[in-house]
């Protein structure tokens, strides 16, 4: 008889430690940052009724300027309870309403009271807490009965506050995370369940955190993306147009913008998430970076595909040329000023906005304005921003005294007369197109009026070259005879006109015309370029071409 006794007995006992163990707080800690326990316990008579009584506790390290634990999903309408040290043996526990992305805000309805066991001690900061109105607040409500209560904790490092002020400044925090809790696993009877509580062996069911983020992912890829776009990418791929080289925009400006144009809208898909998710969508940094980007998508490109077509058309610059820059400079403009207002929202110092990094956005931005105002201001557009002209490669040259000779002779020409050409810039820029076009450039430079000649076996070459002409804006700039097929004159002229009879001309024999040299020259009287145009047995074309005779 006595086993049967027996059996029952030590099954009663075995339950009865069972229940304990099971009647344990839960416990929850951040994956990324050691030393710091969150537990919870819900007494018996408060997981049967509903409601009443909720204990916790927050233990940390003291190195940790401040911690808090609140009920919620995020810290936007949580209820939030801040622990940072009042001495260098006591805490304070601050209640605070969560506002999202703003600084909590002291909660006077909450009714708290720290427990024996809170203060410093081995370098551990440690909060028992009792909360008699736990089960609803305002913006959110708990059941103490459910099996995934939503818990959400934040911390901050740095030096300790030592203030028993409950409304106490806090600075922004260094990470985040949130749990969630099975409180049917954590009932208890005792009056004050963590006295002896160990958090880091004793707890039986204990819950890792669920989104902790140490340094923040998604704001530092959506800076990243948006900074690249902004302060290199679209001001550089800009300044390509600027400068004094033959760059295909059709196959190297557009589809290199529209690359970049790509990378600032998966940018503003990263942006807008986090926007949603920390409820700033009416914020002006997510508000102007919208207006940004779908101003960029919905007309830049088309602006500038109608501007390219008229070039090819008509020639020449139209309305949609000035819209594509001024668009383009003023979203560019707009769009790193609010890069700027992402660092303040982010807040300047934290993990997803460090101060180094806005300085070094700050320098970048400066140094790349000032190039393309630099650029702006000092000359119009050495190749037309809207051009398809490609560069082409040199063909082989001969030297000869001193200058490159082209093998072949050239059959295509035109004629470009303006004001004056006195600008020595600018005649570096055509110096450098001829040989890069691999062009015969003349110019009569110095006075009134300036005078262009080109020719190259090509004519896209030397169309090419006209449209640099066309974009160093000369004044009065006219194409007088429009890139063609090169004729000889072959005519004798009247008697007031210089002879061209295919043998002599003042002395000089024709050999098949003046040999063609890839380059510019430059001579400084009408008389000298009209000489050199009947060397090259082209005398009357430009003279018709200029004016002089009908």
């Amino acid at each position: 008889m006595q086993p049967q006794v027996t059996v029952p007995l030590y099954a009663a006992v075995l339950g009865l430690f069972c229940t304990a163990l099971s009647q344990r707080p839960v416990t929850f800690s951040p994956f990324d940052l050691d030393g710091v326990f969150f537990s919870v316990a819900c007494p018996t008579i408060t997981a049967s009724s509903g409601s009443g009584l909720i204990f916790f506790q927050i233990k940390a390290p003291s190195t940790l300027q401040w911690v808090g634990l609140g009920q919620g999903s995020q810290m936007a309408r949580a209820n939030m309870f801040i622990l940072y040290s009042a001495s260098s043996s006591n805490v304070t526990l601050s209640p605070r309403s969560g506002k999202g992305h703003f600084q909590p805000v002291p909660n006077l309805d909450s009714r708290v009271s720290l427990l024996d066991g809170s203060g410093i001690q081995d370098g551990m900061m440690t909060a028992n807490v009792l909360c008699e109105n736990c089960n609803d607040w305002q913006g959110g409500s708990m059941d103490p009965k459910s099996s995934s209560t939503q818990w959400y904790y934040t911390y901050r490092e740095g030096s300790p506050i030592n203030s028993d002020n409950v409304t106490e400044f806090i600075q922004k925090h260094d990470g985040h995370g949130g749990a969630s809790a099975d409180l049917s696993h954590a009932e208890t009877v005792s009056t004050n369940p963590f006295l002896t509580y160990s958090p880091a062996t004793d707890s039986s069911y204990t819950t890792t955190s669920t989104d902790g983020t140490r340094v923040p992912d998604m704001p530092i890829a959506h800076g990243l993306m948006i900074a690249i776009s902004f302060i290199l990418l679209f001001p550089s791929l800009a300044l390509v147009v600027l400068l004094p080289y033959a760059i295909s925009i059709p196959k190297v400006h557009a589809p290199l913008q529209i690359l970049t144009l790509a990378l600032a809208i998966s940018g503003m898909d990263v942006g807008l998430q986090l926007a949603v998710e920390k409820n700033l969508m009416m914020n002006s940094h997510p508000i102007i970076g919208i207006i940004v980007v779908v101003l960029l998508t919905l007309f830049q490109p088309a602006v500038g595909f109608f501007q390219h077509r008229h070039l090819r058309r008509d020639g020449g610059k139209s309305v949609f040329a000035y819209a594509h820059r001024w668009l383009g400079r003023s979203m560019i403009i707009l769009g790193t000023i609010n890069g700027g207002l992402g660092f303040h929202l982010a807040g300047i110092g934290n993990p997803g906005a460090p101060q180094s990094a806005m300085i070094a956005y700050s320098i970048i931005a400066g140094v790349v304005g000032l190039a393309y105002l630099g650029e702006s201001a000092g000359g119009p557009d050495y190749l037309t921003s809207h051009d398809d002209t490609a560069v082409f490669p040199p063909r082989p040259l001969t030297l000869e005294s001193g200058g490159r000779k082209a093998d072949l002779t050239m059959l295509y020409n035109a004629l470009i007369r303006t004001h004056h050409i006195t600008s020595r810039k600018k005649v570096a820029a055509l110096k450098q197109a001829a040989s890069a076009h691999n062009c015969f450039a003349l110019l009569r430079s110095g006075g009134i009026p300036g005078i262009m000649y080109v020719e190259s076996k090509e004519k896209e070459a030397v169309e090419a070259w006209v449209s640099v002409v066309r974009n160093l804006r000369y004044k009065d700039f006219q194409l007088v005879a429009r890139p063609g097929l090169l004729e000889k004159d072959h005519q004798i002229g009247n008697a007031n006109e210089k002879q061209w009879d295919g043998k002599k001309s003042n002395g000089r024999q024709e050999q098949g015309g003046r040999d063609s040299v890839a380059g510019l020259e430059e001579v400084e009287t009408v008389k000298e370029f009209g000489s050199i145009m009947e060397d090259r047995g082209v005398w009357r074309w430009w003279r018709k071409g200029m004016g002089y005779v009908n």
